[in-house]
């Protein structure tokens, strides 16, 4: 099988850290690159939780350096649910892999021209990289033959009433983006990726890998229980508390990028809240094409659950094989 050429861009972060663990996995892409962004933390731990990742995972790939900030508005992380440092507190030792001589933008344009028209984008972060490539080079519309984003919400957010964490950490890249024209844009949003969950009991298997990712999602595991005793105790009888559940966002848009007939998608005029206040960074998804404008993305409906949870654990399971990896203790 011939395996797609793709660069991920992420800013790791949990759910990323899976995600990445499935890209590698499924044996379906030659991962180009991996192009870190500021995001769920700062760009000093995402960066460094991207190397970490790529070494434990054995991708051999270029690893750049991205946006520390929003293109306009910088906001604030979510450490209280990723941790300090991204992972949890899963501590690491320093890897031995240095970052790329060029920034994430002119990797992803350089990667595109080697590709010829063949590479995807796969965007699980804030998009200031992606924005700042498409400003910097426009010839990359013809050069990108797909690329999916995990970002906004059709509905309700997650980091505000409408606004997902995403788009809100930089919507004005976000709108840069989807107004960029890309030939295939997929936007894997919030309802998506809520739809493909892993209960409490699936998810404690991840106390019993033995292979080398073995530590650290163990680690990742048992900082989730607890954040999630609290998260419940605070949300119990609203309309965000969905209990037995454990959503994984990043992992959910893998799947949809491994196996695209996972979903459904259909296409839509989307554009993003730069102006408001009090809408700040709300996904707006033109459902009855009252503005008049072409569809920018193909928005994924729900995911098959039965198959995710397949392939994530089929994913795990890859990595039963022997490596040495370096972890600190």
């Amino acid at each position: 099988m011939n395996r797609r050429p793709v660069i991920i861009d992420t800013d790791p972060g949990i759910d990323d850290a899976m995600a990445i663990m499935m890209m590698q996995a499924s044996g379906r892409f030659d991962i180009r690159g991996i192009t870190a962004v500021h995001g769920n933390v700062s760009l000093e731990h995402t960066s460094g939780n991207a190397l970490f990742l790529s070494e434990l995972y054995a991708i051999d790939c270029p690893v750049a350096l991205g946006a520390k900030n929003a293109l306009i508005v910088s906001l604030a992380k979510a450490e209280s649910i990723h941790g300090r440092n991204g992972l949890g507190g899963f501590v690491y030792l320093k890897p031995e892999k240095k970052f790329h001589n060029k920034y994430a933008w002119d990797l992803i344009y350089d990667a595109a021209l080697e590709c010829e028209g063949e590479l995807e984008l796969f965007a699980i972060g804030p998009l200031t990289n992606i924005a700042i490539a498409v400003l910097k080079y426009p010839g990359l519309k013809e050069l990108i033959k797909n690329i999916v984003i995990m970002a906004g919400a059709a509905h309700s957010g997650n980091v505000s009433t409408y606004a997902e964490f995403n788009v809100w950490q930089d919507p004005h890249a976000a709108s840069i983006v989807l107004d960029f024209g890309f030939r295939k844009l997929t936007m894997v949003d919030l309802d998506c990726c809520c739809s493909g969950y892993l209960t409490d009991n699936e998810a404690d298997k991840l106390l019993l890998l033995k292979s080398d990712i073995g530590p650290l999602f163990e680690s990742i595991r048992f900082y989730q229980r607890k954040l999630q005793r609290e998260l419940d105790s605070r949300y119990a009888g609203s309309a965000e508390f969905q209990p037995n559940r454990c959503i994984y966002c990043d992992a959910v848009a893998a799947a949809v990028m491994i196996e695209p007939e996972i979903t459904v998608t259909r296409p839509y005029h989307v554009f993003i809240e730069t102006q408001s206040v009090l809408n700040f960074g709300q996904t707006v998804v033109d459902w009855n094409g009252r503005f008049n404008q072409r569809p920018n993305a193909a928005l994924a409906g729900n995911v098959d659950r039965d198959r995710f949870t397949k392939l994530f654990f089929d994913s795990l399971d890859y990595y039963d094989g022997e490596r040495t990896v370096r972890f600190d203790g």
